[in-house]
């Protein structure tokens, strides 16, 4: 998971309801799609009191390095993952998706 100074927290809600119920002030939008043998990844951030979407960015190429490029981008102090291991990233979110 992407880490952030103190003060930011990053959280997994099934629903936007969710979101706003958590007093989330600002909202990560995004999907990833597959293309050749790399990933695609295109987010966009809510402001959630304003509901204002900024223009979407999209990042490419390994899992790690793009989110830790869009992590970055959002909050310069977003530290990266623990692991530099693209397998356990994938393993991982696996396991997450069959918990849902």
């Amino acid at each position: 998971m992407i880490a952030a100074e103190v003060g930011h927290t990053a959280i997994l809600v099934p629903s936007m309801s969710d979101a706003y119920l958590g007093r989330a002030n600002r909202i990560v939008h995004g999907y990833v799609t597959k293309r050749g043998g790399g990933l695609r990844f295109e987010i966009a951030i809510e402001d959630a009191s304003r509901h204002k979407l900024t223009d979407p960015v999209a990042y490419s190429g390994q899992m790690i390095s793009a989110m830790t490029a869009a992590a970055k981008s959002i909050d310069p102090a977003a530290r990266g993952f623990s692991t530099g291991h693209e397998e356990a990233v994938e393993a991982w979110g696996i396991a997450s998706s069959r918990k849902r």
